[in-house]
């Protein structure tokens, strides 16, 4: 959804104009140990948001990052704050969820794709009844934006 909507209809819900139900959700998020940890967190869900809506209003509040206490406790997120969800898609038990650039912004190695697939479709899983995630920048596949290493050359 456009920033802009998003704004109209939190302005509707608070003002009663459009009906929403708030609802808890998990969000995954990670430990010092290489464990998932499960944050339950309450949303506005607009009353006859579709599947693809619901993600995003999910996967935003992901994106967002932790809560004072959550940090207190040690969690954290592979994902970086302010990361945006540019598309989704959703066909037959599969999904495909395209971030913008700031998703790859500190770099991508193998354990940080791990860690942010981990996180997104942990997440969606607990709600969603998905077989196959897709997750991409831009259209193109987030695992082909890890860094290669250049071998050394005699």
């Amino acid at each position: 959804m456009k920033r802009w909507l998003v704004k109209i209809l939190t302005f509707f819900i608070f003002t009663g104009w459009v009906s929403a139900e708030i609802q808890p959700v998990q969000l995954c998020f990670l430990t010092g140990d290489d464990t998932s940890v499960y944050v339950t967190r309450t949303i506005d869900i607009p009353t006859g948001t579709d599947v693809a809506g619901q993600v995003k209003l999910i996967l935003t509040v992901l994106g967002n990052g932790l809560t004072p206490s959550e940090l207190l406790q040690e969690y954290y997120t592979a994902i970086p704050v302010g990361t945006k969800i540019q598309a989704i898609n959703i066909e037959t038990n599969k999904i495909t969820v395209d971030f913008n650039t700031k998703i790859i912004s500190a770099g991508m190695d193998d354990v940080k794709l791990s860690e942010i697939y981990r996180q997104v479709i942990d997440t969606l899983k607990v709600r969603f009844p998905f077989d196959s995630f897709n997750l991409t920048v831009n259209g193109k596949s987030l695992g082909s934006y890890i860094q290669q290493l250049n071998p050394l050359t005699p």
